[in-house]
């Protein structure tokens, strides 16, 4: 939900109606994902899915232990709470309460029913208005030519990432001068190594949100930077999951704590200030500055909760 969010403050979009409806939409396309995520873990494989199967085995409440719960037996329920790690009985229960129920049905529309399909429509529609564009066509168009882009833009990101690490380093301090080649060490492993997707989404949203007088190089960039930004918080939260989940792998290599131990605790902490350092020299002067800092704010404080 941050990416778009945040594309719509930057693009000026400041109606709380149009926020809330933009959440409630987002909302449940993300939570759509992270069923569709679970699912793949257990019956995907991992060159398909890119999911290593392990998430029931690790004993995480996922989409398909939810389902169990809601169709076990009382003896069932018992005996899968004695045998949560056990992937033979997993293997056995799940092919019963849950995979047919998957098969025989849209895994869309078993979620949230036939309307699932109106409110992707919606999401369009509010984007499109967003945007001040009418013509349907027109914005199929546009959307298509950003999209296809994608790997155009993830390439431009990296161009700046460099630049972004300077900026977060440039402290002339000769005392600090170790400080910052860590920081450097720290961000070069967590951060550029992803997929990019919500980046990449936050520069294509804010070029489709954004006016066409407003698309100058100089918002363009900031949007570059704004994208980073998302990225070091996409790091602080992976980081910090991998020490909960005792994860030992991370974007085929070792997961920063495995790497360098518990002091792992400290430079998310360290590299979580990176964001708010770059937001407040870039947007301070701006009026979207408030906007941006709160809702970088209300995203981590929503991914701590979710950690419960």
């Amino acid at each position: 939900m941050l990416p778009f969010s945040l594309a719509m403050r930057f693009a000026g979009i400041i109606d709380p109606e149009m926020h809330r409806e933009a959440e409630n939409i987002l909302i449940k396309m993300g939570h759509f994902f992270q069923v569709q995520n679970d699912f793949l873990d257990y019956y995907s494989k991992e060159e398909i899915g890119g999911k290593s199967g392990t998430d029931i085995q690790e004993g995480k409440c996922t989409w398909p232990i939810v389902v169990v719960l809601e169709r076990a037996t009382a003896e069932q329920k018992i005996i899968l709470k004695n045998t949560i790690t056990r992937k033979s009985f997993i293997t056995s229960l799940l092919k019963i309460a849950v995979k047919p129920i998957v098969l025989d049905t849209k895994l869309d529309e078993w979620i949230y029913g036939s309307n699932f399909t109106e409110q992707i429509k919606e999401a369009r529609t509010m984007q499109k208005v967003c945007a001040g564009i009418k013509p349907i066509a027109k914005v199929s168009n546009k959307v298509r030519r950003l999209v296809d882009s994608f790997n155009d833009e993830k390439n431009k990101l990296m161009t700046v990432w460099p630049n972004i690490v300077s900026e977060l380093t440039e402290d002339n301090n000769e005392e600090l001068l170790d400080v910052n080649k860590w920081i450097t060490e720290v961000l070069e492993y967590n951060v550029p190594k992803g997929g990019k997707r919500r980046s990449v989404s936050f520069v294509i949203a804010c070029k489709l949100l954004t006016s066409q007088d407003q698309l100058t190089e100089e918002n363009i960039r900031l949007a570059h930077i704004l994208a980073w930004c998302i990225e070091i918080m996409q790091a602080v939260h992976t980081m910090a999951d991998d020490i909960l989940d005792h994860a030992n792998m991370r974007r085929n290599q070792p997961a920063w704590h495995v790497k360098i131990g518990l002091f792992a605790v400290n430079d998310i902490l360290l590299i979580e200030t990176c964001i708010y350092k770059l937001i407040q020299k870039y947007f301070k002067s701006k009026e979207c500055y408030g906007d941006i800092m709160n809702t970088f704010l209300k995203d981590n404080k929503m991914e701590e909760m979710m950690k419960f």
